[in-house]
């Protein structure tokens, strides 16, 4: 089918009046045209040629409109070229507390320009709260309207709700609820008149412990019950003026009382039962006699897990015994000669595991060969041996004295032996008296320095060991902080403990605390100074027993803050 004269919007086709009579055009003709000043053809140009095909003239947009980049006001392109054409579309990044009309991302170029235009406004939006006995693990400082901040409950605390974990909404006005959580508590428990509690307290929380007694009769129920999230457990006991006994306890499905079973037993007596090899008890051990009746009978359950090979007993062996070894089945060990058993004589197959091995040690103690023959001493010929720790005196021959060969504790550098109380008065007492073999001596370090390894010095065979060494625990040159600068003025170097306060530069806000101390030679703490966004928001809150008097809220404008409260 012929094409009749295109109708160019924005454009038009060159010598109009002339080419008018080649109309309508048959298929595969095609003319030049051009595009009005702000728009351009699809290959980039602003003029082409548009030709007659069977769906009609190709291109069929012949002029598209140009869309250039300009500033973002409180905002940024995230893609950014030099002009984007009809119907391309590019993301923009607004500032916090800023969107684009129905919080849209991206804009897009059409006929008439952007749509919608690259123009971010502030938004309704709410500022991070402060919980109370709680935490979340968004780290976000500002949300926006229907935006939900999920929070948790420190532990043996819960909110409003009873729930350890809630949420809140950001509102038009503000957040939907305070994530606040307070201490669980129990109920405060009516009692019978009989019945003796302690302690008694207006609120109990969760951990706390109440013990029973009768002030007449027999108490029937536990002791001491406990307050839970969920409430006291177990039930509260009950006095009762006589008290029914129990015939025998029953019995237990592949297991056993433990000891000689009798024919009646009292209010409050207890047998224990055991489970046979090859069977696990579940539940309590223990049952009770409870006014004529047994608490609640264990159970025994069959455990299927073997033990792998007996364990080897350096200096020991097992007896005897055959594989496969189920749970309860116990080996006996022995010790070889002169060695002697530390433990349990015997280990057993628990759950698929065997218990710990016993040790075998040496029996005989450590001894010394006869004593040496000392120059210029009386001679000592005997073929006896000495025990460890024995002493043999030594006798000098005529015109000979004993030399006093002591050897005194070695000194450090900044530092010195620690003195026990009695010597504090006499310091020459290090120097003055002698030690024994074994004796070991600690030291202190002057102030400022530590000691680099944890030992003292021990007197061996008439020599000390190698002494500790005292190292410094100043801190040299201070951190530098971005934006921040001390308060003081800064010195070469800082004892251990102690503190230096910056403060951020102006149009800077602290994030955390502004001191840091030296701990041995280091740093510890980091200061984040930084820049709040226009109309950002800070709110304050009183210490306990402070009252707020002012805006709670203080605003960013202009590079600065509104007027902060006062807690009075």
């Amino acid at each position: 089918k012929p094409c009749d004269f295109p109708q160019i919007k924005n454009g038009g086709l060159y010598n109009a009046t002339s080419n008018r009579p080649y109309f309508p055009a048959p298929i595969g003709k095609q003319f030049s045209y051009y595009c009005n000043r702000g728009f351009m053809t699809p290959s980039g140009t602003f003029w082409d040629y548009i030709q007659c095909t069977v769906q009609g003239w190709e291109p069929a947009v012949p002029c598209l409109s140009q869309c250039s980049f300009h500033y973002v006001e409180n905002g940024k392109f995230l893609q950014l070229k030099g002009n984007y054409v009809q119907d391309q579309s590019v993301r923009i990044q607004c500032c916090p507390g800023y969107s684009l009309p129905n919080g849209q991302d991206t804009v897009t170029c059409t006929e008439n320009g952007w749509s919608p235009q690259p123009k971010s406004t502030p938004v309704k939006s709410c500022d991070r709260p402060i919980f109370e006995n709680a935490g979340t693990k968004n780290n976000s400082t500002w949300f926006k309207v229907n935006d939900k901040l999920d929070y948790e409950c420190h532990a043996g605390y819960e909110n409003n709700h009873k729930d350890t974990k809630g949420s809140i909404t950001c509102n038009y006005d503000g957040w939907s609820d305070k994530p606040s959580c307070y201490e669980r508590e129990c109920s405060v428990p009516l009692l019978e008149p009989r019945l003796i509690v302690n302690p008694k307290k207006e609120k109990y929380k969760v951990g706390d412990l109440l013990k029973f007694s009768c002030r007449l009769g027999h108490r029937v129920g536990p002791d001491s019950v406990q307050c839970y999230h969920f409430g006291w457990s177990p039930s509260f006991p009950r006095c009762k003026g006589q008290v029914g006994s129990c015939d025998q306890p029953p019995e237990l499905l592949n297991g056993e009382v433990k000891g000689t079973k009798k024919e009646e037993y009292g209010h409050s007596e207890m047998v224990e039962y055991d489970c046979k090899p090859r069977f696990i008890l579940k539940g309590p051990n223990k049952i009770q006699c409870v006014d004529g009746k047994w608490t609640t009978l264990p159970i025994c359950v069959e455990e299927e897990r073997t033990c792998g090979d007996i364990p080897e007993l350096e200096h020991g062996s097992a007896q005897f015994s055959v594989p496969p070894y189920y749970h309860g089945d116990s080996v006996v060990f022995n010790c070889t000669e002169k060695f002697t058993m530390i433990g349990h004589g015997s280990i057993s197959c628990i759950s698929g595991r065997w218990t710990q091995l016993p040790q075998c040690v040496g029996a005989e103690k450590d001894s010394c060969p006869p004593p040496p023959q000392i120059p210029n001493a009386q001679v000592m010929e005997t073929t006896v041996k000495y025990w460890d720790g024995e002493k043999v005196s030594v006798l000098c021959q005529d015109n000979f004295l004993t030399q006093d060969t002591k050897e005194m504790p070695p000194e450090i550098d900044h530092g010195s032996i620690k003195l026990s109380r009695s010597s504090e008065e006499r310091r020459d007492t290090v120097e003055s008296r002698s030690y024994e073999h074994g004796t070991t001596l600690s030291y202190v370090c002057d102030d400022g320095f530590r000691m680099a390894e944890e030992h003292g010095v021990t007197c061996h065979m008439g020599k000390w060991s190698a002494p500790p060494s005292c190292v410094g625990t100043d801190c040299d040159n201070l951190p530098r902080f971005e934006n921040a600068i001390p308060t003081e003025e800064e010195k070469n170097s800082y004892r251990s403990g102690e503190q230096v306060t910056f403060k951020c530069a102006p149009s800077y806000h602290l994030n955390g605390s502004n001191i840091v101390t030296c701990v041995n030679r280091k740093w510890i703490g980091e200061l984040v100074c930084k820049v709040y966004a226009p109309l950002s928001s800070v709110e304050y809150q009183c210490q306990s027993l402070y009252r707020l008097q002012g805006n709670k809220k203080i605003t960013c404008r202009n590079g600065e803050w509104s007027e902060p409260p006062k807690c009075l």
